[in-house]
């Protein structure tokens, strides 16, 4: 007999592959009553356990028709699913790092190995391309983004097609992760100004081959 969905999912919040809250955005149920489910004092309803099946199946954690007999559930590797959910854009929404903020200023800030997973993921329909945001940390930007504001961004690949004078969500490989204004480097083409909003902030040049991920910031949702 096939394992139920809830013990499924139970099994991939106690492996920490994903949160309760995360589950709640993907899946658009209420987070309480998640929780609920998780300690065992209640259990989902048949059409709730409808929408965890799907859930899952797309996962391929659960084979596409549970009624066969004999089908039993894969044995996922629970923490590779979702890296694999990350690199490959999940068409639920755009992963969200919370617990490794950018530094609004350029500084060294070096992630441990929880943080090379997301959160949670949030969908935004008008902003679908966006496939990384982050929690912004510092003052350097301010009053444009506030420290601990959700910033945004869809990744550029091509080095070319910065467009000067826009916003960017910066990973370096000596561990910077900043968001700045980029601007032309005036002496070498080789290199661009990470530029704050703040006057009282410094401009800081940075070589493009040190540039392993870069996210043109698409929206910026300050705190009150």
């Amino acid at each position: 007999m096939d394992k139920p969905a809830i013990e499924i999912v139970r099994e991939l919040v106690k492996n920490k592959a994903y949160k309760v809250t995360e589950i709640a955005v993907i899946t658009g149920i209420n987070r309480d009553r998640l929780y609920k489910w998780m300690d065992g004092s209640a259990n989902p309803k048949t059409e709730d356990n409808a929408i965890l099946e799907k859930w899952l199946q797309q996962l391929e954690i659960l084979p596409n028709n549970l009624s066969l007999p004999g089908n039993q559930p894969a044995q996922p590797n629970y923490l590779a699913t979702r890296r694999n959910l990350k690199n490959e854009n999940n068409p639920t929404g755009m992963p969200v790092f919370e617990s490794a903020p950018a530094t609004l200023s350029v500084v060294e800030s070096y992630r441990d190995e929880k943080q090379d997973y997301p959160d949670f993921w949030l969908s935004i329909p008008q902003y679908r391309k966006c496939t990384y945001a982050c929690r912004a940390k510092g003052d350097s930007m301010h009053p444009l983004i506030r420290n601990h504001a959700l910033v945004g961004g869809m990744e550029i690949v091509d080095m070319n097609v910065i467009i000067f004078g826009d916003v960017y969500i910066v990973h370096t490989k000596n561990g910077i992760e900043t968001i700045k204004y980029i601007h032309p480097h005036p002496s070498d083409e080789e290199k661009l100004l990470l530029v704050p909003y703040n006057e009282h902030a410094k401009t800081t040049p940075l070589h493009k081959r040190d540039i392993i991920r870069l996210y043109q910031a698409q929206f910026v949702l300050n705190p009150i």
